[in-house]
């Protein structure tokens, strides 16, 4: 805990938690506060400069407990340091991700309607099938036929062959 606060241990059991500036200033008093006057577990993250000039990012519970006839504050503290650039990096990470996706969704819709622009002016004839059943058919193609693209779709290729 003192290399995270960045202090001695005999400066840090020297603070009075109700005195700091820095527990004012982040609400970590106002949670010490809630849970010694409720007499239940309270939870808090936060980053903030510690008295001591160190930035940190604690994940901390603050729990009352009895010994004697008085009340004292346990504060249990985990640094979340790692955890919060971790989210950081990984928001980064999505945004990339996210125009990446956006880009290449541009290019491909970009590239299909170029393609479709040569396939519906093309004079060859062109049609799709599977299992015998007609997918698409360009205008060429269906000129040939005499049919419309709705009078085709969806019906057995034989039918227009033989």
């Amino acid at each position: 805990m003192c290399k995270l606060l960045g202090a001695t241990h005999k400066q840090i059991v020297s603070q009075n938690y109700k005195e700091l500036e820095s527990w004012k200033d982040s609400g970590l008093l106002t949670a010490a506060q809630l849970a010694m006057s409720t007499n239940s577990v309270i939870r808090e993250s936060v980053q903030f400069n510690t008295t001591f000039g160190t930035e940190v990012s604690l994940d901390l519970h603050f729990a009352p407990f009895l010994s004697g006839n008085e009340i004292h504050l346990l504060a249990m503290a985990h640094d979340i340091s790692d955890v919060l650039n971790a989210e950081k990096e990984l928001l980064k990470l999505n945004d990339e991700l996210e125009s990446r996706v956006q880009t290449r969704t541009s290019e491909l819709q970009e590239s299909e309607a170029f393609n479709r622009d040569i396939i519906s002016t093309m004079q060859d004839g062109l049609m799709l099938s599977t299992d015998w059943e007609l997918k698409f058919a360009n205008p060429a193609f269906l000129n040939m036929l005499g049919y419309t693209l709705d009078e085709t779709v969806g019906r057995n290729i034989q039918e227009f062959l033989l």
